[in-house]
């Protein structure tokens, strides 16, 4: 892939940015780049629900899918209302 000298100075700006603190700009970048680290005591601690950001699993299939199982085996054997639901968006 070849970057043009405008492709180069945009990214240069994205990379460079400042945005203010409290602004939704921040926010939005901040999330673009999370990662997803899910923590036993997340479960442990029974939520009804757990929504994540499917950016989050950056493209990593075989994450997305340990995550899936992982609410389904600590569901197993619970009836529906004890059980957390897990999902993407």
């Amino acid at each position: 892939m070849t970057i043009t000298s405008y492709h180069a100075k945009y990214f240069a700006y994205e990379l460079t940015k400042r945005c203010a603190s409290d602004s939704l700009e921040k926010l939005s970048s901040t999330l673009s780049n999370a990662q997803v680290d899910l923590n036993p005591h997340q479960i442990e601690a029974e939520p009804m629900q757990f929504i994540c950001l499917d950016k989050a699993f950056g493209g990593n299939d075989q994450l997305k899918a340990n995550a899936v199982q992982t609410f389904n085996a600590r569901n197993m054997g619970k009836k529906k209302h004890n059980q957390i639901i897990f999902r993407t968006v």
